[in-house]
């Protein structure tokens, strides 16, 4: 699964600048494993990038919870 950053996210003192492209697996208990690791889940600005990432973004948020519709 590959998704995108469309913003700047904070993730403890780090942040993860927008643009970048995080890499990840999802395990069984529905965590996310990623490169570079990280915490699902992630931001509702990522921009999923294959159909594998998308159906796992409509796991993580209802679609009520999207910011300018990404569920379309």
């Amino acid at each position: 699964m590959k998704w995108q950053l469309r913003g700047d996210w904070p993730v403890g003192a780090a942040l993860i600048p927008a643009g970048t492209v995080l890499t990840g697996v999802v395990g069984p208990d529905g965590e996310l494993v990623v490169s570079p690791p990280l915490t699902a889940p992630l931001p509702l600005n990522a921009v999923a990038l294959d159909e594998e990432a998308a159906l796992q973004m409509c796991m993580w948020y209802e679609e009520s919870a999207s910011i300018g519709g990404w569920h379309q």
